[in-house]
């Protein structure tokens, strides 16, 4: 039997889960407008993602309006951030390729691409500087430390070390993992682009509600945690190569057809060998990365996971009034 009152122990949880990724958001936000250090974009919009996953969780304690305007405010934070993260997971990404060929001709193309993503990459900082304005502006983090505060306050009287998952996260729960399971027979069609992507945006949806209590709930749920976040980094790396792809053969076509990509460049349409190297090279990473996530979906160890997952979900909990529904669909 709980010790603290239901409502306690799951204001525990949210003020244990918001404030770690509230502090991720602090320490990594003044690094973005210098750009020193591409990982700060990364955790800045990871620790978006996170907090809106558990504002919305744990909207009813936190209040439907403050719930609203902190989620709007992180969301828009992290849409400035976007061109840019994907900049340098490609920039990092085709440095890692320069070693694939000796050949001079192939080298300089790929130089000349790496130059033009470099180049992209500089002219996303006022946005990045111009979308942390704003964030700071809206007052989003200043409030979310206030809110930590009394609930750390309050806590310390009355709900000790109990935590628990608020009424509703669990049909929540069961909804995210029901549509991240729709889009695996995606699996099926190696060159199904479009519901690749939609099973990508499934995992990634599924994943930041699962581990904001999966330690709570118990082994199982962590098993299923860390499945979901190998499989979502296949999936990522799959669009990735699909984006960069398509963008390397509109490349292609505007070299072969006389236009420019970037100033000052010479004789641009010899640059075409290399783009169309780096093009091949994306396919075939692609290709070695489907192979891995279907062997990784298709293991016996995770296929058994799922419906383990779903029938412990599916279970009354005393911690969660099954009537309730605390999490909008």
């Amino acid at each position: 039997m709980l010790a603290k009152p239901l409502a306690d122990v799951s204001v525990v949880t949210a003020a244990r889960y918001l404030g770690r990724n509230v502090r991720r958001l602090r320490r990594h936000l003044g690094g973005l407008p210098r750009a020193r250090d591409p990982e700060s974009v990364h955790q800045v919009r990871v620790a978006c993602r996170c907090l809106r996953a558990g504002v919305r969780v744990f909207r009813k304690i936190l209040g439907k309006e403050r719930a609203n305007r902190w989620r709007s405010a992180l969301r828009d934070l992290a849409s400035g951030l976007g061109k840019a993260r994907d900049t340098d997971v490609q920039i990092a990404a085709m440095l890692g390729r320069l070693g694939e060929s000796d050949d001079p001709e192939i080298r300089h193309g790929m130089v000349f691409w790496i130059a033009g993503l470099e180049l992209a990459r500089s002219r996303c900082q006022p946005q990045i500087r111009q979308a942390v304005r704003r964030f700071l502006r809206t007052g989003t983090l200043r409030e979310m430390r206030e809110w930590l505060s009394d609930a750390k306050r309050t806590l310390a009287t009355t709900a000790g070390e109990f935590e628990a998952p608020p009424a509703g996260y669990q049909k929540h729960l069961l909804r995210r993992m029901g549509r991240f399971l729709e889009y695996s027979d995606s699996l099926r069609d190696e060159w199904d682009i479009a519901r690749h992507h939609e099973f990508r945006i499934a995992a990634k949806k599924f994943r930041y509600t699962l581990e904001i209590c999966a330690p709570v709930l118990g082994a199982d749920f962590e098993v299923a945690l860390e499945a979901v976040r190998e499989m979502q980094s296949y999936l990522g790396e799959i669009h990735d190569c699909d984006v960069w792809v398509a963008e390397l053969e509109g490349a292609v076509r505007r070299l072969e057809a006389g236009e420019k990509l970037l100033p000052g460049w010479m004789n641009q349409e010899r640059f075409v060998v290399g783009l169309d190297f780096l093009k091949e090279s994306c396919r075939e990473r692609r290709r070695q990365l489907f192979a891995a996530a279907c062997a990784f979906w298709h293991d016996e160890k995770v296929a058994a996971l799922w419906p383990r997952i779903a029938a412990a979900l599916k279970e009354p909990r005393r911690m969660e009034d099954s009537d309730a529904a605390g999490c909008p669909a």
